[in-house]
């Protein structure tokens, strides 16, 4: 089995109680049979504490208050992990923020943006991202309405649009509606059945510059409340950003949107291969899963809408501080998006649904 890394994988390692946000609280953690097993065997002091934190029933760490994994102590710091050593953590909490996509015989590995160290990892990557490749051994296991040669086409369309994607002689929302123009041609193709016979399908990768206008802005940012909001003062922060980007009309967003590009780029100077970063990222986690469902433009998109998002929210917050913005304040942006995007299973599949009508 192929297993393939972004070549910055390897630089992450938890920093523990130094994290300012960390992922033993805000959800719950659901814990595999294994490790289930594994804690009905402890003995000593700490068995009366797995007896107390564990759910059995439902299989995941009880929470205190403020949605604490019943095991995080006020040093931010693992109780289980102190007590019993590394092998007792669970899946979810060894994987984690190592995110993992399967296909047939290729496993592909990410770092979670979700993860505060993971996405400042993600943002300070100056070189385009590549990847690589390890040969593991690994049980063969079949994979239901898995077609490898559609694997194959949507493996070969997410190529082209990486290389596209890092050509940083194009502006990045340039190459961004290049993607979203291609993959729809992509989509209607592999709908109608002439994907496989149309050689000249990469030709139609074409940038442009995008011209969105307020009301389609105001209308885009709008669908994140069709999402479950995840944290308490999500559904807040969206609030009082679009009241601060679309809350005095069109000419006040235009004259914000054209400060805010002349500030970013005086003082953010690798704003553009942060976006790169960003969409390379959405691309390479989300785009080769159409192989299950062959929705593929709905996945293209949602990566184009997320680096739109993520930057409105940038803006807002840069208007909020009176014109200014720090990188631990993008990266805390960054992180709280993917958050409420990627752990919900229900909220990846309403994006996918609402990409699909756009």
């Amino acid at each position: 089995m192929i297993h393939r890394f972004p070549n910055y994988y390897k630089e992450f390692s938890c920093i523990a109680d130094k994290c300012e946000a960390t992922c033993c609280a805000g959800w719950q953690i659901v814990v595999d049979e294994d490790s289930l097993k594994q804690y009905k065997k402890v003995t000593g002091p700490f068995k009366q504490r797995i007896k107390d934190g564990v759910d059995f029933k439902e299989g995941v760490f009880y929470q205190n208050q403020g949605k604490r994994c019943a095991f995080l102590n006020e040093q931010n710091l693992c109780d289980m992990y102190t007590a019993l050593g590394e092998d007792s953590f669970c899946e979810t909490c060894r994987r984690y923020p190592r995110h993992i996509e399967e296909f047939e015989n290729i496993r592909e590995f990410t770092l979670s943006a979700s993860c505060p160290e993971a996405a400042r990892i993600l943002l300070s990557q100056k070189e385009p991202v590549q990847f690589y490749e390890v040969e593991m051994e690994a049980d063969e296991e079949e994979f239901d309405d898995y077609d490898p040669l559609v694997y194959e086409k949507l493996l070969e369309a997410r190529g082209e649009m990486l290389k596209l994607l890092q050509n940083r002689s194009i502006p990045v929302k340039e190459r961004a509606a290049a993607l979203w123009d291609f993959i729809q041609i992509f989509q209607e193709e592999m709908d109608e059945g002439t994907l496989f016979a149309d050689d000249t399908i990469y030709e139609k990768l074409i940038p442009r510059n995008p011209k969105t206008s307020y009301e389609e802005a105001k209308a885009l940012f709008a669908l994140l409340h069709n999402l479950e909001f995840l944290a308490d003062d999500w559904e807040d922060t969206l609030n009082e950003a679009e009241e601060l980007l679309y809350g005095k009309g069109a000419k006040d967003y235009e004259e914000i949107k054209t400060n805010f590009a002349v500030w970013k780029y005086t003082n953010f100077p690798n704003w553009d291969i942060m976006a790169e970063q960003l969409l390379v990222y959405f691309i390479i986690t989300y785009s080769c899963g159409a192989v299950y469902d062959e929705y593929v433009a709905s996945k293209v998109k949602m990566s184009v809408c997320s680096m739109f998002y993520i930057e409105e929210l940038a803006m807002a917050q840069w208007m909020k501080n009176g014109g200014s913005l720090t990188f631990a304040e993008f990266t805390k942006i960054v992180y709280r998006y993917s958050r409420e995007l990627e752990h919900s299973d229900e909220n990846l599949i309403t994006m996918d649904r609402m990409m699909e009508e756009i």
